[in-house]
């Protein structure tokens, strides 16, 4: 296979590699035989980052030195202190990057360094440009991000289902991040019309309001609750959502340190405690049908995408607003990692997907500030209004405020108010104006492609001079700092993909540890005493003996008590 680009799906709550190969798309299984890895970085006591599985079973065991759902945080200045080290979360998905990197290039038996990763649609640019960051620092030189409901698009057109002249709605509710986006497909032409979202909504959010229920009912404050007890209770929680989207009632026995209860919710008292959030699940649904001009009854087919969209109280939902079943013959949790692997095949021009053609869309609008006409202040001067097909150049002339004025600032900003301090700022480009008051104007051009990057010219007419930027976050990802940050960050080694599946069944028995009590525990404490002292011999032949046996012995363990 030469000059493979990969396919990423880089997710709030697990992340998936791909590739295409043979006209198919095709995941990669990590260490631990599956394909989803959980997007979770912890770090271990001699330093080594854990990525996966091994560090979801340290959330419990070791908080302090581990994370996750930090792809909420991507362009903010939010950090995370892991024991002696302080990340971000561009650091923290790098880390992850790296890791499904890793898998891939041990299954292809190559090294791979061009990627296409998917985004939230509604990502801003600031948010693209920290993923970009992440590509770089995890080793990758070529990088192309994808909206994640075009991904989908492209994974369930692929298959050959698209009508055609249709017009299909993605929704797209991953654990933290909710999408919207609507295309029209017309014979292998997949254009994308509009595209709306929410970054602050997923699944998590309904785990949440089921905690809160539980709380309230049963007068509990969370606040004074152990660590462990926490750990029991969105454990619980998560439980109750997933059996509900089975069961039109559950029930479950929680047992705490200091309490030991019963809770029952059945589906018509979730949709009760989650009104807020269905609410917000319908406005980009609103949004999206306005800006495209289309009514629900235009709508051919309704495509889920997330593991959230499991959910019976989103499908009923969905169901009610377009009067539709939705599109469920799928793996919700794949069809986005699949769609970067089209995309990674468009890019690298295969045969088997030539006759594909996809168009997307600018999410927000992007505009510059001027000095407010009539009023005091500034306003939003819009130039590439959302929804714009990409790529996109738009040009405004500008005249100076005051006809002295020998410079001008623009302010570039990304939204949809008309007060420029509500909308995201991006950056900035100041330039000399000529001593010749009558050349003292301005033509200012935005040139917004495929990848999100946008950059800003602007040009003096009657001059040569022209002044062009590709705004990115301020100084935050220019070459030099990431280049920095990378140097930074590579002496801290990731676990190697061999010694995961080791590591992982550690983290596994210490969870089970300081979950469980008196004979349980120390059953459980035999088998981790065990595993430790084989692989301090560094026998291979006898630490795969060892393995064997403790997963052997938790699945007997399995048997008799509870799910683990």
């Amino acid at each position: 296979m030469q000059n493979m680009i990969l396919g990423i799906d880089l997710g709030t709550t697990h992340s998936l590699v791909s590739y295409f190969d043979d006209g198919q798309p095709c995941l990669v299984s990590n260490a631990s035989g599956q394909v989803l890895t959980p997007s979770v970085v912890s770090v271990d006591d001699d330093g080594t980052i854990l990525v996966g599985t091994s560090a979801k079973h340290r959330l419990i065991t070791h908080p302090d030195v581990t994370v996750s759902e930090f792809k909420r945080f991507m362009g903010t200045n939010k950090t995370f202190t892991l024991g002696d080290h302080t990340f971000d979360a561009t650091d923290l998905s790098s880390f992850v990057l790296k890791s499904l990197k890793s898998d891939a290039e041990e299954h292809l038996n190559q090294e791979i360094n061009e990627v296409c990763i998917s985004v939230p649609a509604y990502f801003n640019n600031k948010q693209r440009e920290a993923t970009k960051q992440a590509a770089t620092l995890a080793g990758f030189t070529s990088i192309r991000l994808l909206n994640e409901p075009t991904a989908a698009a492209l994974a369930f057109g692929v298959d050959g289902r698209q009508s055609e002249e249709a017009h299909y709605i993605v929704l797209d509710l991953g654990g933290g991040t909710f999408d919207v986006s609507l295309l029209e497909v017309f014979n292998g032409i997949f254009e994308i019309h509009a595209s709306a979202g929410d970054n602050y909504l997923g699944g998590k959010d309904f785990t949440e309001a089921i905690v809160q229920h539980i709380t309230e009912r049963h007068r509990l404050d969370i606040a004074t609750l152990s660590r462990q007890d926490k750990n029991k209770l969105y454990k619980a929680a998560e439980s109750v959502k997933y059996q509900l989207s089975e069961k039109l009632s559950t029930g479950i026995s929680i047992n705490l340190s200091e309490a030991a209860f019963e809770y029952q919710l059945d589906l018509s008292t979730f949709e009760e405690i989650c009104e807020k959030l269905l609410h917000r699940i319908k406005q980009p649904v609103i949004r999206v049908l306005s800006d495209a001009d289309l009514a629900t009854s235009s709508i051919t087919g309704v495509i889920l995408v997330g593991g959230a969209t499991r959910m019976q109280l989103f499908r009923t939902l969905t169901s009610r607003l377009f009067k539709s079943i939705p599109r469920s013959d799928y793996h919700p949790d794949e069809a986005i990692a699949k769609g970067c692997a089209i995309q990674a095949a468009l890019l690298g021009k295969e045969n088997a997907v030539s006759e594909i053609i996809m168009t997307d869309v600018c999410p927000y609008t992007l505009g510059v500030a001027i000095v407010g006409r009539g009023a005091m202040g500034e306003e939003f001067l819009p130039l590439i209004e959302r929804n714009s097909t990409i790529p996109v150049s738009e040009s405004r002339p500008l005249v100076p405020a005051h006809p002295d004025q020998t410079g001008v600032t623009i302010q570039v900003y990304q939204g949809e108010s008309f007060d420029p301090q509500h909308n995201l700022f991006l950056g900035r480009l100041d330039i000399d104006l000529p001593d010749d008051p009558e050349k003292r104007r301005i033509l200012l051009t935005y040139t917004y492609d495929l990848d999100g990057t946008l950059e800003v010219e602007v040009s003096i007419p009657g001059t040569d001079k022209r002044e062009r930027a590709y705004i990115k976050d301020g100084e935050a990802h220019t070459e030099r700092t990431t280049g920095k940050r990378f140097e930074q960050l590579k002496h801290l080694k990731i676990l190697p993909c061999d010694q995961q599946r080791n590591r992982e069944m550690i983290a596994r028995l210490e969870r089970l540890f300081e979950e469980y009590t008196g004979q349980n525990r120390e059953y459980i404490g035999f088998l981790l005493r065990h595993f430790k002292e084989v692989l301090a011999t560094h026998n291979k032949r006898k630490v795969e003996e060892a393995f064997k046996y403790v997963e052997e012995e938790l699945h007997y363990f399995k048997t008799r008590e509870l799910e683990i």
